[in-house]
Formats: structure tokens, C-alpha cells, sequence
């Protein structure tokens, strides 16, 4: 195996893992929006607003728990960054209103929006 493909693999894994991949400034939420996704998010979050560029989240969630979805909503909303948020698979209930929280929405074509 190739350096960049161990190196591509590890990148892979390492975003699986946490959630976040730090190279492309992304923060993935996919699942159910409960205590430890949202202390990850915002922590994350956090992270990614100390330096200069775009935080993108991707999100596809069912939606979860109200309190911890607006402790990501809130999140976001402090960020300094500019932020965009990709909608993909189904963007529902709690994880539709973290969406509208971002400054850039794109929702993909065959996404499912409900609130």
C-alpha cells in the first residue's frame, strides 16, 4: 500500500471516529441528536472556529432531543466563521432546525426536510 493511501485510510478512519475531519473542516451529524452528539458537535465546533475558513456540517438525522439540539443550534449560531450546512438522507424534527442555524443551507435533491 501507498503512503497517501495508509495516509487517506487513517484520514478516513480518524473522521469516523470523531466525527470531524479537520483537513476539509467538516463536522458530521448523522444519527440521533442526543447528549453525547451534541458534546461532541459543540466541542468540535469550537475547535473549528479558532482558525479562518469556512465550517461546513453535514447533517441527516431523524432529529432527537430538543435540549441538545438547541445546545447545537446555539453553537453555531456564536461561531465567528461562516458556516454551511449540507442536508442529506432525511433532515427532520430537532436536526431541521439546526439546519436553518447555518449561513449557507443546501439541502441535496432527494434529501427528506420535515419539521
Amino acid at each position: 500500500m501507498s503512503t497517501s493511501l495508509i495516509q487517506q485510510l487513517a484520514r478516513i478512519e480518524s473522521a469516523l471516529s470523531a466525527n470531524l475531519d479537520l483537513k476539509s473542516r467538516t463536522l458530521y451529524l448523522f444519527g440521533e441528536i442526543d447528549g453525547d452528539m451534541s458534546k461532541r458537535a459543540v466541542i468540535s465546533l469550537a475547535i473549528l472556529d479558532e482558525v479562518n475558513g469556512d465550517i461546513n456540517i453535514v447533517i441527516n438525522s431523524s432529529g432527537g432531543s430538543d435540549e441538545q439540539g438547541l445546545a447545537i443550534y446555539d453553537a453555531i449560531m456564536k461561531l465567528k466563521n461562516n458556516v454551511i450546512i449540507y442536508g442529506t438522507g432525511c433532515v427532520q424534527s430537532m436536526a431541521a432546525a439546526i439546519f436553518q442555524a447555518g449561513d449557507t443551507r443546501i439541502l441535496s435533491k432527494h434529501a427528506r426536510f420535515m419539521i
